[in-house]
C-alpha cells in the first residue's frame, strides 16, 4: 500500500505537503528496512523525504545510505532509479552534519557510475563524488 501512497504524493512537492511527507518518513524508513527490491516508486520519493526530513538520528542516516549505495550499486537498477538515489545522496551531504563516517562507502559505490553509458548518470555521479568528497575537507 505504500508505493500506492508515494506514487500519488511524489508529484506533489508543494510546501504544504512538507508536513505529510515529514509524518510518513517513519513509514518510509520501515519499507527501506524491510523491502528486499525497492520500487522506482519508493526511489522517487526519496529526495523529497530527505528535504524535508531535517536531521536524521545516525541509525536512520546509515540505513539510508546503505540503501542508496546498494541501488547504485546494482547493475540492474532502472535509470529512474540511479537518478533518485544519486540525488538523495546529495540532499544528504547538504542537509545532514554527519556524513563523514559514510564517505568511504558513498564514493566506492558511485566510482563505477562515473563511466555509465548515460551523460546524465555519469554527470549525478561526479557531482556526488565531489559532494562527498567535500565533507572529508569539512
Amino acid at each position: 500500500m505504500f508505493p500506492f501512497i508515494l506514487q500519488f504524493a511524489a508529484p506533489l512537492n508543494a510546501k504544504e505537503f512538507e508536513n505529510q511527507f515529514a509524518t510518513l518518513l517513519p513509514i518510509m524508513l520501515y519499507a527501506l528496512r524491510s523491502i528486499k527490491a525497492i520500487s522506482s516508486t519508493i526511489t522517487i520519493s526519496i529526495p523529497i523525504f530527505l528535504t524535508v526530513s531535517g536531521l536524521l538520528e545516525q541509525n536512520e542516516l546509515q540505513l539510508i545510505v546503505n540503501r542508496l549505495c546498494s541501488i547504485v550499486k546494482d547493475p540492474d537498477s532502472p535509470l529512474t532509479s540511479l537518478e533518485n538515489s544519486l540525488h538523495g545522496l546529495n540532499i544528504l551531504t547538504r542537509s545532514q552534519t554527519t556524513v563523514s563516517h559514510h564517505i568511504d562507502l558513498v564514493l566506492l559505490s558511485v566510482h563505477k557510475l562515473l563511466g555509465h553509458k548515460k551523460r546524465l548518470i555519469r554527470m549525478l555521479a561526479a557531482n556526488v563524488k565531489n559532494n562527498w568528497e567535500r565533507q572529508t575537507i569539512k
